[in-house]
């Protein structure tokens, strides 16, 4: 219901042909957007769909995905305020997409990790901050395994390895 009435909102915003000469405007109502959809699939994954409802899931997300890469790509100098959710969103859905595809979308995870790292750098110190580390960790640990990307522990024995 909620996410309803935001959608419409949102949806009406971006129609609005006033909206056209405001790229900041479009951007808050693109994050907007996004943030709705990836809310509706997270509600849906809560409730363990049936693997038959995961090709409808994915293309919600992909839909969310363009709604924040319009942000993150188009509007970077209009965004102000919503270039971290816009940021973050991205990453967050591709993490989630690369999940539902059972680990094996690599390039996809990559995609989702420099994402996940444009938006740390958007951060000061701080809880926030902190908080996203903890999320970016996670799914690193996540890709590398999934992937055979060697993590930062594996890099360092490697580097001590090599001669001098």
């Amino acid at each position: 219901g909620e996410f309803d009435k935001a959608r419409t909102y949102f949806d009406q915003v971006i129609a609005d042909p006033a909206s056209t000469s405001s790229q900041s405007l479009l951007a808050q109502a693109y994050t907007g957007l996004g943030d709705v959809k990836y809310q509706n699939v997270r509600k849906v994954l809560a409730t363990k769909p049936d693997k038959s409802k995961l090709p409808e899931i994915q293309d919600a997300l992909t839909d969310a995905s363009l709604d924040y890469l319009r942000v993150a790509k188009f509007y970077v100098s209009e965004a102000g305020d919503e270039l971290f959710p816009a940021t973050v969103g991205v990453a967050r859905v591709w993490a989630t997409q690369f999940t539902l595809g059972g680990d094996k979308d690599c390039p996809l995870a990559m995609r989702a990790s420099s994402f996940f790292y444009a938006a740390h750098k958007m951060l000061r110190r701080g809880e926030q901050q902190r908080l996203l580390t903890k999320e970016i960790k996670a799914f690193l640990e996540k890709r590398n395994d999934a992937c055979g990307v060697p993590g930062e522990a594996d890099k360092k024995k490697a580097d001590k390895k090599k001669p001098k």
